[in-house]
């Protein structure tokens, strides 16, 4: 993929494979042509001449098997998706030369150690499989600034994660996940961190240690504390937290400066730090469900468009005060809790 596309993935974080897809296709129609790259959408016919073929697009096909596939030496990006795949061969550690290796909505249960030979590759979808661990190999992708693993069913991360270095996005949605090795903040490079869904009881004591971290979700989780260490990813933008069990936030919220969206609602929060006045670019913040009685005062000055506050335990006295005090805010005490 040319890096004109590889700059709109990375400026829109990667947040949905569509947008891979529609760039990839651009990428097919006008590099084919410009730059002489020859792909195939069947690995049979790619295997009539292996070294010829650069890309190999495989969607929505009964294939089972991907035997021979280490032949194609010269292949850059692989694509295969919606297929039947169970496992992956060991010669896939022969396409060295792979950029882009796309292998979501099969049904792999694991992966060989030798992926660990893919050196080259800058985004690794293995998203919608049936995948429990990653190979402690994963740590030799050095190159790597995409890796999206959604809807597996991962329990853990390997210490050795924490040697990616060039890691923008880490999206790991939807698997069994119950705690993250403290190597995890070695991703310096991280822009996006997506951990929702899963069964994580508590962070690593340094988790806010993210220096460019921009958009993180830990939505739907068991999280009992935030730490405080938090107030160190001071460019974070979008914070999900809601669906989780945090009975406070710390004061170190208030260093998030460039936070728009914050979602802390289906918690268990009885008050909030006057620090959440100096969140002076936030919009949107979603409090609904918790045990909220009253707002800090530095609240009321904040340039708030949005508030959800349903289902907490504000008297009507306090609600009718806290929209007057919120004249310009859009202020909810019904059952909502979505900020859009």
């Amino acid at each position: 993929m040319s890096d004109f596309y590889i700059s709109i993935l990375k400026k829109y974080q990667i947040q949905h494979i569509l947008l891979y897809t529609i760039c990839l296709l651009l990428s097919i129609n006008s590099n084919a042509i410009s730059q002489g790259i020859k792909f195939s959408t069947s690995l049979e016919d790619a295997l009539k001449n292996p070294d010829s073929i650069t890309h190999l697009y495989l969607e929505d096909t009964a294939i089972t098997s991907l035997e021979g596939i280490g032949k194609l030496k010269n292949l850059q990006e692989l694509v295969i998706r919606n297929c039947q795949i169970t496992t992956l061969p060991t010669d896939i550690g022969n396409l060295t030369r792979l950029n882009v290796l796309i292998l979501s909505n099969n049904k792999i249960t694991q992966l060989p150690g030798e992926i660990g030979n893919l050196t080259n590759l800058t985004f690794l979808q293995l998203s919608g499989n049936c995948l429990t661990r990653l190979p402690n190999e994963i740590s030799k992708l050095v190159n790597l600034t995409s890796f999206l693993l959604t809807h597996n069913f991962l329990t853990v991360l390997p210490n050795e994660i924490g040697k990616l270095k060039n890691l923008m996005a880490l999206h790991l949605n939807n698997n069994n996940i119950e705690f993250l090795p403290d190597s995890i903040i070695y991703l310096k490079n991280l822009q996006s961190l997506y951990l929702s869904n899963n069964k994580l009881k508590f962070l690593p004591e340094n988790f806010g240690d993210f220096r460019f971290l921009k958009d993180l979700q830990l939505t739907n989780n068991q999280i009992k504390i935030l730490p405080a260490s938090i107030g160190k990813a001071r460019v974070l933008k979008t914070f999900y937290i809601n669906q989780n069990r945090l009975k406070k936030i710390p004061d170190e919220i208030g260093n998030l400066s460039f936070l728009t969206t914050l979602h802390l609602a289906q918690n268990k929060i009885r008050s909030l730090p006057d620090e959440i006045g100096k969140l002076t670019q936030l919009t949107r913040l979603s409090l609904a469900h918790n045990r909220l009685r009253s707002l800090p005062k530095t609240l009321f000055s904040m340039r708030l468009y949005k508030l959800f506050l349903g289902n907490n335990r504000f008297s009507k006295p306090e609600q009718r005060r806290i929209k007057k005090l919120l004249p310009y805010c859009k202020v909810f005490f019904n059952d909502a809790i979505q900020l859009k």
